[in-house]
């Protein structure tokens, strides 16, 4: 979410103007050095939504697109939830104040890792 509330640069630089007058004609950009400086970080969704498998793989692994992937994401995290427990003497506390970012977080390790493998 971060990621849209940023500024947009808008400069020479960034626009790439150099980057692409010196690609020739039906040629591509990924060998410049202005897209290879920016293409790590160009995508602010992360792994869990977009896949970087080639083709052939992808479809070996059942062809999903985003919407199946995050679907099967929610749905997970929907029957891993644990309802964090509730401290009597100060209702609307949790009893751990890290056992609701600390699941969280496990969660996103656990996607992570199923969607890696």
């Amino acid at each position: 979410m971060i990621e849209f509330l940023k500024p947009i640069e808008v400069n020479e630089q960034e626009l790439g103007f150099d980057a692409i007058r010196g690609v020739p004609i039906r040629r591509h950009f990924f060998g410049e050095p202005h897209t290879m400086e920016r293409y790590e970080h160009a995508f602010y969704i992360g792994r869990w939504w977009s896949n970087w498998q080639n083709y052939e793989n992808w479809q070996l692994a059942g062809g999903k697109d985003a919407t199946q992937r995050a679907t099967d994401i929610w749905k997970q995290a929907l029957k891993e939830y644990q309802e964090p427990s509730i401290d009597p003497r100060h209702p609307g506390r949790h009893s751990t104040p890290t056992s609701r970012s600390g699941a969280r977080t496990n969660r996103k390790r656990r996607a992570l890792r199923d969607y890696a493998n």
